[in-house]
């Protein structure tokens, strides 16, 4: 959305539907090309030919047209995977949107159930362990790298730590990477890697340890 100083005010001469977007239509102040607009949005905001288009009606019509162009830009993010609220924001304003309308667009997709941090890290977490044989650990430090709230990250490894056997699933990580790990004549450096490889998935000192000894024996 322009400055305040950079917006375009006079007399609409012309409404051009968009070839590339008939949604969208461009209007021209004065003779010249002003800015685009949804078709819907200029109607509402009373942007016509031949009407006098001042600083209020404007400002209100590129506003609309940002918060528009920021919730679409969310849907988007959405229909590929899953996001936190954290990444939503982000993303958001990485793309240029002012506070303002990324906070409107929060609070649009969060009332509406795109977005919900909660059901977010449940699935998250679940996948991780079950699907990617991370441990608790890992998956508790990816969960706050990705923004959620540390109070839901407690939740839901409290609820996800009595449903996951962590030895059995390190287990199956260390028989996978053992084999690559070759073969040396010092079998203490074998199993330093593995240990290391073990605490790096997210495992805890102990479980990690206890592996180890067992794939050493």
């Amino acid at each position: 959305m322009p400055s305040t100083d950079d917006i375009p005010t006079g007399l609409i001469t012309t409404i051009r539907v968009q070839r590339k977007d008939p949604s969208r239509v461009s209007i021209y102040i004065d003779g010249e090309f002003a800015f685009g607009l949804y078709a819907d949005i200029a109607m509402q905001c009373g942007l016509r030919k031949d009407v006098v288009a001042d600083r209020s009606s404007v400002e209100s019509a590129l506003r609309a047209e940002s918060v528009r162009r920021a919730y679409n830009a969310a849907l988007n993010l959405l229909s590929y995977r899953m996001r936190t609220v954290s990444e939503i924001s982000q993303r958001l304003s990485d793309k240029g949107f002012d506070e303002e309308t990324v906070s409107e667009i929060l609070r649009r997709l969060v009332e509406r159930g795109y977005l919900d941090d909660q059901t977010f890290a449940r699935e998250f977490a679940t996948s991780r362990a079950r699907g990617r044989g991370f441990g608790i650990h890992r998956i508790r430090g990816d969960l706050r790298k990705k923004g959620v709230d540390r109070e839901i990250v407690d939740d839901v490894i409290a609820t996800l730590d009595p449903e996951v056997d962590w030895l059995a699933l390190a287990r199956q990580q260390a028989e996978k990477r053992w084999p690559r790990l070759g073969t040396t004549a010092d079998p203490r450096r074998r199993q330093k890697k593995l240990f290391d490889f073990l605490i790096r998935r997210g495992f805890d000192f102990g479980t990690a340890r206890q592996v180890v000894e067992e794939m050493g024996e």
